[in-house]
């Protein structure tokens, strides 16, 4: 990567991070006299971006058996994945495509015109799996900024394992009871009514995780973020231990807590399954729920 390039990156970063603007960078161009367009060395244009969605919703369905396994990738966008209520058994979902470009008339042809063009989330068959995958991101050759404010709904009665994987956006996933293993990475998470096994992983952002987890093996880790984990009755012996972060644990738990507070470990019940909670950068707090 050239000095130019990295430098514009670092700048287009700080506008994002002081939440003003996104920016596109590209490269600059010369017109030519002959009408085309030439390439202009060791230069790099940055332009502010807004968000344009497409007007018409995109939908679909695919009917699901008891005991087949959910997988949903969402590469670009929020994604939110909830209990259907019609009692047709099927997974369904609700997304609408999104891109950014430029605020003026050229920004809003090309994103246009790269809407039309963006597929639709597609369901597939693995081996005792039902997936759902929506476009978006650098997928397929798709610009960065393509991708889709995703909502699925799985059935009532869902009764075998969950997973999910949203490379840049918020999940939030209001779990079910019947679900055997909830597994979801994605830039950050809130999860509701968790049940069984479980393990989240937020690869930037914070976690907020509120359940019953049960059984060995149940993981939560953040690399830079906060974990604000909110426990029923539980049987769980819990770790927890963070880089830069403290861990706090309610008063009334079982607990041991180093003298620095960046680690420790509490027990609720009879501490027959686990939870090993960890994270980079944030603090790790508990909280009974």
């Amino acid at each position: 990567m050239n000095l130019a390039l990295k430098i514009a990156m670092l700048s287009c970063g700080a506008l994002v991070a002081l939440g003003t603007a996104s920016c596109k960078v590209s490269e600059c161009t010369e017109n030519l006299p002959d009408g085309g367009t030439i390439k202009k060395d060791d230069c790099l244009k940055l332009e502010t971006t807004i968000e344009y969605r497409e007007l018409r919703d995109r939908t679909g369905g695919q009917a699901w058996t008891s005991g087949r396994a959910i997988s949903i990738t969402n590469h670009n966008g929020p994604l939110r994945v909830a209990l259907g209520d019609d009692g047709s058994g099927r997974v369904t979902f609700l997304g609408k495509a999104f891109t950014r470009e430029p605020n003026d008339a050229e920004g809003a042809q090309r994103a246009k015109e790269r809407l039309t063009a963006l597929g639709d989330p597609v369901f597939g068959d693995g081996a005792g799996v039902l997936t759902l995958a929506a476009p978006g991101g650098t997928t397929g050759g798709h610009n960065v900024f393509d991708g889709y404010d995703l909502t699925v709904w799985i059935p009532a009665d869902f009764d075998a394992a969950l997973e999910v994987v949203n490379d840049n956006g918020l999940t939030t996933l209001y779990g079910a009871d019947g679900t055997t293993s909830t597994n979801v990475s994605s830039h950050d998470i809130k999860a509701t009514n968790l049940k069984h096994s479980i393990n989240l992983f937020a690869k930037i952002g914070d976690i907020d995780a509120r359940g019953t987890p049960s059984g060995q093996g149940n993981v939560i880790r953040a690399d830079l973020g906060a974990i604000y984990t909110f426990l029923g009755a539980v049987n769980l012996s819990i770790t927890a231990t963070s880089d830069s972060g403290m861990v706090n644990f309610p008063p009334e738990w079982m607990q041991n807590v180093a003298a620095d507070k960046m680690s420790g470990a509490a027990t609720l019940g009879d501490g027959s399954g686990t939870l090993g909670v960890t994270s980079g950068g944030g603090n790790i707090t508990f909280y009974v729920q």
